[in-house]
């Protein structure tokens, strides 16, 4: 696929310097940033390590100050009896 994008100067400033610093060409990193991006198959992004720990971590927050169940409250007959 070939795209065409028009960026606004300071993006394109940005791209230039960032691609200087890693010794490639605008296209090389903006095609790898791409890639990584939204992964290298259709349809398949690349789980990101520091994201997936971040997203544990807040449900480790949320779950905080909720109480405590028994056992007996996580089977499936308890889901359907009523008080």
């Amino acid at each position: 696929m070939t795209l065409q994008l028009q960026l606004e100067p300071a993006a394109e400033t940005n791209l230039q310097e960032a691609a200087k610093d890693q010794g490639v060409s605008p296209e090389v990193l903006a095609k790898a940033t791409l890639e990584q991006a939204f992964g290298t198959y259709a349809g398949h992004r690349q789980p990101n390590p520091e994201g997936v720990l971040d997203l544990l971590t807040k449900f480790a927050e949320w779950g905080k100050g909720l109480p405590d169940l028994p056992d007996s409250a996580l089977t499936r007959e308890s889901f359907y009896e009523r008080d």
